[in-house]
């Protein structure tokens, strides 16, 4: 059993999180003006979620209902989850993603959400926050579904950190150092940010610095 102050730091990285996606889709909305409605509701909806786990958390304190032990393995990937996050703002704000970056970035978000299972209901829930969880759970799940289907129309399955087989997929820092390149003949990966990007191999000194072999 989680202690009353177990329990709120718990409700309160949930909030933390969804308030994060929201600022992570407004960075979106901003570097991508073409899909400006589409982030822009998305990171709406986040801010209503926030809002629907602040509204527990306050209960919660209150001594009114409870969140199930079991959702404490969730710290750790929320935690992680929010460091990711962090980081792709700050690259989408120096302009260093595509949209299909964006939007498989955004799938992987919504995806971990359902993966990791950070809505789940468990025996020791109350009613009000299985209510809750439910809600957020169908809402994600629409979420997933709508990016899965944007970057089907972005991306092909080809972002600058998979480029597939063929198409121009340089990263950005790499392209101020090199020409641009189609369809190459092989590939490599270089790190960037927390991220590997792919390079044609006839680069050899990417802007990080990093190389490893083919």
């Amino acid at each position: 059993m989680l202690s009353t102050e177990e329990q709120v730091k718990l409700a309160d990285l949930m909030e933390r999180h969804e308030l994060a996606v929201s600022s992570l889709y407004k960075a979106f909305a901003k570097r991508f003006p073409e899909h400006k409605g589409v982030w822009q509701r998305l990171a709406g909806a986040e801010i209503a979620h926030a809002e629907q786990i602040h509204a527990f958390k306050g209960r919660i304190r209150d001594g009114d209902v409870r969140l199930d032990a079991a959702h404490q393995r969730a710290l750790g990937q929320l935690e992680q989850s929010l460091t990711r996050i962090s980081s792709e703002v700050g690259r989408t704000e120096r302009g260093h993603n595509t949209l299909a970056d964006a939007v498989d970035f955004a799938r992987q978000v919504e995806h971990a959400m359902l993966e990791n299972n950070w809505f789940e209901c468990y025996q020791g829930d109350s009613d009000l926050i299985k209510r809750v969880l439910d809600a957020l759970s169908s809402e994600t799940r629409k979420h997933s579904e709508e990016m899965d289907r944007l970057f089907e129309r972005v991306g092909g399955g080809k972002t600058a950190r998979n480029p597939g087989k063929k198409g121009r997929a340089l990263c950005n820092d790499c392209r101020k150092n090199s020409r641009q390149v189609t369809a190459p003949p092989g590939w490599r990966r270089h790190r960037l940010s927390t991220f590997w990007h792919w390079v044609p191999n006839s680069l050899r000194r990417p802007a990080t610095g990093i190389a490893l072999p083919n």
